[in-house]
């Protein structure tokens, strides 16, 4: 059944520079957009499949591919027998530090992250020894995607000692996802980073990068790794970022 103001909604939110990814990732896309705005706050209902295929151009799988998305990332969650509802979550990230866009006028964009995997690494991948030691035995690495300001998506690996710091191999940091992870370090074990070293290269983006922001394949961006330093000099954590094309620029600060 048709609901104009449902189909206004939708056609607000859409973003305008992603015709070339999957139409689920353009309905996930504007569907995030809407929930990051306000416009279905935590707790919030939203539509049903059948009223989402309805008032959009997309068929009833791609509606359904795209809340799977939402759901596996956090952002919604499903109730058996209610519906899908909005994930209660900070939205905002606060004082973010690597990760620093600016607009023209040199105003910093807002991120929105979300959690989208908390793993085990036993470094077969990346060599996260080389960077926090020899002595680290087993890591957890966490993966978040960043909205920023609704305009594009880059992403983050997040490599850290999970005996020495174990909160962050913990179900705790789905309620974490949004903070600044320099924040939880002071926070609870009472580490302050006091400087880092970062090498940047422009080159093709992972296969498995590129599916995280559902870009097209072989697509060329930023990959910046941050290795952080305590005072005593013990590398604390090792980060990489993965950045398309975009037209903002990337404040680089020393710490």
């Amino acid at each position: 059944m048709s609901d104009p103001e449902l189909s206004e909604v939708l056609r607000r939110y859409a973003p305008g520079d992603l015709a070339g990814l999957p139409k689920y990732a353009r309905l996930r896309e504007t569907l995030l957009r809407a929930i990051d705005d306000g416009y279905w706050k935590p707790l919030d209902r939203l539509p049903k499949e059948m009223a989402l295929a309805e008032n959009s151009p997309y068929s009833l799988g791609t509606v359904q591919k795209a809340l799977r998305d939402l759901v596996q990332s956090g952002v919604v969650v499903r109730r058996q027998g209610h519906g899908t509802f909005v994930a209660q979550r900070e939205g905002v990230m606060a004082g973010p530090r690597h990760l620093l866009f600016e607009d023209d006028a040199g105003e910093p964009l807002a991120l929105f992250p979300r959690l989208v995997a908390q793993e085990r690494d036993d470094g077969a991948t990346v060599d996260w020894r080389r960077h926090l030691g020899e002595s680290v035995r087993e890591v957890v690495r966490l993966d978040r995607i960043f909205s920023v300001a609704h305009q594009f998506e880059c992403c983050s690996r997040f490599y850290i000692d999970a005996m020495r710091y174990p909160v962050f191999a913990s179900a705790q940091m789905q309620g974490f996802q949004t903070m600044n992870f320099k924040d939880i370090l002071r926070r609870e074990y009472n580490v302050v980073i006091e400087r880092s070293s970062r090498t940047v290269r422009v080159t093709t983006l992972p296969q498995d990068v590129g599916a995280m922001l559902s870009a097209e394949p072989g697509i060329t961006g930023a990959i910046i790794d941050f290795v952080t330093f305590a005072g005593d000099g013990q590398a604390v954590y090792y980060q990489q970022a993965f950045v398309p094309p975009n037209p903002y620029a990337l404040r680089v600060e020393s710490r």
